[in-house]
């Protein structure tokens, strides 16, 4: 086979790989006929509530200042009051509402996930898992003792 039949096989494939992926790619959860709408600066709660009630929507939740969920209502798709939504010059956006969900990952920080680890470097806990040599280094109040040496240059610089 010639080299630039093999790059034509070659790009063929990969375009071929890369549409299979789209194509099983689905939409990312998002609560049904819900909003997330995002007002500009300076838009006053007057204009907001007009925009609301052109578009057909109603506030659900607030969000901060300037951010709001909204209840699209059955006649109408989320889609098509997103898009009325965002025609307003007083919107920056109207995204459906999507559901954030935890993930299994586990990050490799040696001190995240170990049974009494504090997150903060060199921290001990009650719950701190202590080798068997510092059991003996434990003050009566049963807390690790905590002791320092300074080392100070003789030049004193």
């Amino acid at each position: 086979m010639s080299d630039p039949l093999r790059a034509v096989l070659a790009i063929a494939l990969s375009l071929l790989a890369w549409v299979g992926m789209c194509a099983t790619a689905s939409a990312a959860e998002h609560v049904p006929r819900e909003l997330v709408v995002k007002y500009r600066a300076g838009t006053t709660s007057q204009e907001r509530d007009a925009i609301r009630h052109a578009a057909g929507v109603r506030t659900t939740d607030t969000i901060d200042g300037s951010t709001q969920t909204v209840a699209v209502p059955d006649t109408e798709t989320t889609e098509e009051a997103a898009a009325k939504l965002e025609a307003n010059p007083g919107v920056l956006h109207a995204v459906p509402n999507y559901v954030a969900t935890a993930t299994a990952f586990t990050p490799n920080d040696p001190g995240r996930g170990t049974p009494g680890a504090d997150t903060r470097k060199g921290c001990l806990s009650r719950e701190t898992p202590l080798p068997a040599r510092a059991w003996g280094q434990l003050s009566p109040s049963r807390e690790p003792r905590v002791t320092s040496t300074v080392w100070v240059l003789p030049s004193r610089v």
